[in-house]
């Protein structure tokens, strides 16, 4: 695989960009995986509430290259009936799933209640869950399993009232490359959101329900398999535009990207294609150069998996918990850290 530009070859001037289509970096809208797999959307939301939800996915009907999961907290109090009727009166037939089935484009999913679901090789695995009601974390769950499998063809929709559960499991679909969504409520137009520890604060995009059905619809012609596989970064245009996109990244942050591993600066790259919704890598860089705070989101999505422990007070209330203490046990104001 051919590096982004290697040490001595880097410009000091512009670097002359050759045009990319459309076409080398996404799928056209009636385009199939290659391997059958759908996009995956897994929406998420609060079985106490379901008002949300039922609104959303009337606007958002089964699609032939989505696969739709919803996740709900607090599974085991939804009163299924007359769910199950709204989902049905909305397009929506929930299939069941059985452990080692096969995700399907198409289908509507809704886990039992008491199991923990997760996702490997693009099959569903299933569990019993072992903790209380309130203590399970099943979005979380999710969530993680769906960014480790689906490698960035998926999207996380977070719906208001499930509090932090979500976080994790959103920034693990970030830092896999897919796109994170939530519902715009009254604390999410607030300016205390970015210290919060709401999934809101973390989304790509916070939207009322009315405009997240067509967010997630633009989102599936994106991220599916289909669309993403097209591009790769030793194709010599592709790796061109993003030696270019190094470049302004150079000039705008002063930090230089030309040595990162082209594969994994390609997804990040693909990752704002799909944030900022433009159709290709090309287009990107037009507004890459246009628009001055796009270089730091892409700068932030490129170190998202090195800075997040850093960025999270979960880590460090376990440090100081479990660790710290640990270091000073038996230790007097005398004695030193370390072996020497």
């Amino acid at each position: 695989m051919a590096p982004i530009l290697a040490g001595n070859d880097r410009p000091s001037a512009r670097v002359h960009e050759p045009r990319i289509s459309a076409a080398m970096v996404t799928a056209s809208p009636d385009a199939a995986a290659p391997d059958g797999r759908p996009a995956v959307v897994a929406v998420c939301a609060s079985a106490a509430s379901p008002q949300p939800l039922l609104q959303l996915l009337r606007a958002l009907t089964p699609q032939s290259d989505m696969a739709l999961v919803i996740v709900l907290q607090h599974r085991e109090a939804l009163d299924t009936e007359p769910f199950m009727q709204a989902l049905r009166e909305a397009g929506h037939v929930p299939s069941p799933i059985a452990p080692d089935a096969p995700l399907e484009p198409g289908k509507t999913y809704l886990p039992d209640p008491d199991v923990i679901v997760s996702l490997e090789n693009g099959r569903f695995r299933v569990q019993p869950a072992e903790e209380q009601p309130g203590a399970r974390g099943t979005i979380d769950s999710f969530l993680v399993a769906l960014a480790s499998d689906e490698d960035g063809h998926s999207i996380a929709v977070i719906l208001a009232g499930t509090g932090a559960d979500g976080t994790l499991g959103l920034k693990a679909v970030k830092a896999a490359g897919g796109l994170a969504l939530a519902e715009e409520t009254e604390e999410s137009r607030s300016s205390e959101l970015a210290r919060s520890n709401h999934p809101a604060a973390l989304a790509d995009a916070v939207l009322p329900i009315d405009q997240l059905a067509e967010r997630i619809k633009d989102g599936v012609r994106q991220v599916r398999p289909a669309a993403a596989g097209l591009a790769r970064p030793d194709d010599a245009d592709v790796s061109a535009a993003l030696a270019s996109i190094a470049a302004v990244l150079r000039k705008r942050t002063g930090h230089d990207f030309h040595g990162y591993k082209p594969g994994t600066f390609l997804r990040r790259v693909q990752r704002r294609v799909q944030v900022v919704q433009v159709t290709s890598i090309g287009a990107y860089l037009d507004l890459l150069r246009e628009r001055p705070d796009e270089a730091q989101e892409l700068f932030n999505d490129l170190l998202i998996g090195v800075t997040q422990f850093f960025r999270d007070p979960h880590e460090f209330d376990l440090l100081a918990r479990e660790v710290v203490p640990k270091l000073f046990a038996g230790k007097t104001q005398n004695d030193r850290l370390g072996s020497g």
